[in-house]
């Protein structure tokens, strides 16, 4: 234990002969006279002057000393946060000969730390909001609490779900303050209608929304109205509630429950069906200049099956027909594909018939040893390859057509007025 107190002292001894050397003999002069007269003026009661000496003599010649005599005038002069910051810096910088003064800091910093604290009491509207300081990410607790804090400034913020607020204050020791919070808490509603061009609109909201409406709402009851034209007007109602998005889908339900079907062909004279009953023709009588030959029929909402007939080829499709909706279809006919397939197939067969039959009589006169009978039967093999690529050709040709259909068509769905 001698030998550590005896290491320690030699340390000390050592840094204040180097503190000695660094400063010179001048500078030290001019330090002890600075102190002394920082000395006098605290004798004398004016702090102001006494800590402008000792910060000159401190400036010169960093002793604890003087260190402990500046948070005396910081203390004096009302500078509680100045004077607890020298007093510690004191502390870590006394010596063994500045024993006396660090029991006086210790009872000062105590002294100074209760003058500090300020009683920062925490409301919030609605209560039970988390309350964080100084962007600490631990909760310091929940509407209403009472904070005690160091003299300064700090930051407070209170969370709620779907809302949150700060401010920075100013903190002055041993005064009770009071900060409010007032937090507009908002929640995601989403509302989607059909048909698409409806327009929604939220009571107290001038702004409209076509077809959906997606926002951040204040907590609470809102009503929305959804219209259209042709179709019933529809007044809602959503309970908003913090942290839940709330999503509604709403359907339009039209004055009337009608639909329209379009019907357009190539040709003029299609016959049209609905659920197995004709409903007409196609014609050119209401078609457009230039257009196609057309028949419209109105029709109640619900699954229908269409059927479009024409020179024997047939269109079929099962359709689901909304109320205000139209649906056209654009039907084109490619004729009788069934005579184009025989015909292709009968035309193919008998040319590979024909064509073998040639091939095997110039495969004879191929292997005649007379001249003239080999040149016939290499002019008959020509031929024979000729008639067999030809037919399987017309063959691909008959396959081609009967896997094609006899009509394409097209249908695309609009909303129009009921």
């Amino acid at each position: 234990m001698a030998s550590k107190i005896g290491s320690v002292l030699c340390v000390a001894l050592l840094a204040a002969i180097a503190t000695s050397a660094v400063a010179r003999p001048g500078t030290v002069a001019r330090a002890r006279r600075a102190y002394q007269m920082g000395y006098r003026q605290l004798q004398r009661g004016n702090y102001k002057r006494a800590l402008r000496q000792y910060t000159r003599s401190y400036d010169l010649v960093a002793r604890p000393r003087t260190l402990f005599n500046i948070a005396v005038c910081h203390e004096k002069l009302g500078h509680n946060a100045e004077a607890l910051k020298h007093f510690q810096q004191f502390l870590k910088l006394a010596e063994r000969r500045d024993y006396k003064y660090v029991d006086d800091a210790k009872k000062r910093i105590v002294g100074l730390r209760k003058r500090l604290q300020a009683t920062v009491r925490v409301l919030s509207r609605p209560l039970g909001a988390k309350v964080f300081v100084d962007g600490s990410d631990q909760q310091a607790g929940i509407t209403p609490l009472v904070l005690t804090l160091v003299e300064g400034q700090h930051r407070l913020e209170a969370r709620l779900p779907g809302a949150q607020q700060h401010r920075v204050i100013n903190v002055h020791g041993q005064q009770n303050t009071t900060e409010s919070f007032r937090l507009r808490q908002t929640s995601t509603v989403e509302i989607e209608v059909e048909p698409r061009d409806a327009v929604i609109r939220r009571i107290g909201d001038h702004q409209p929304h076509t077809g959906t409406f997606r926002a951040k709402v204040p907590i609470g009851m809102h009503r929305f109205v959804i219209a259209r034209k042709g179709y019933r007007t529809e007044t809602i109602r959503v309970q908003v509630k913090p942290g839940v998005i709330h999503e509604r889908v709403v359907r339009l339900v039209p004055h009337r429950n009608k639909a329209l079907v379009l019907v357009r062909t190539n040709n003029a004279g299609a016959r049209v069906s609905l659920d197995g009953l004709v409903i007409g023709t196609t014609s050119m009588a209401t078609a457009p200049e230039g257009g196609r030959a057309r028949l419209r029929h109105a029709t109640k909402a619900g699954r229908h099956t269409l059927i479009v007939e024409d020179a024997g080829s047939t269109w079929q499709r099962r359709l689901h027909l909304s109320p205000g909706e139209r649906i056209s279809v654009d039907v084109k006919f490619r004729g009788n594909s069934r005579i184009k397939t025989w015909g292709m197939a009968v035309i193919g067969a008998a040319s590979m018939f024909v064509g073998s039959v040639v091939g095997v009589s110039a495969l004879k006169d191929v292997r005649s040893d007379m001249p003239p009978l080999h040149d016939r039967g290499k002019d008959r093999a020509i031929v024979a390859d000729a008639l067999i690529f030809g037919g399987a050709a017309a063959l691909l040709s008959s396959w081609y057509f009967s896997r094609r259909p006899a009509t394409s068509a097209s249908v695309e769905r609009s909303h129009e007025e009921p």
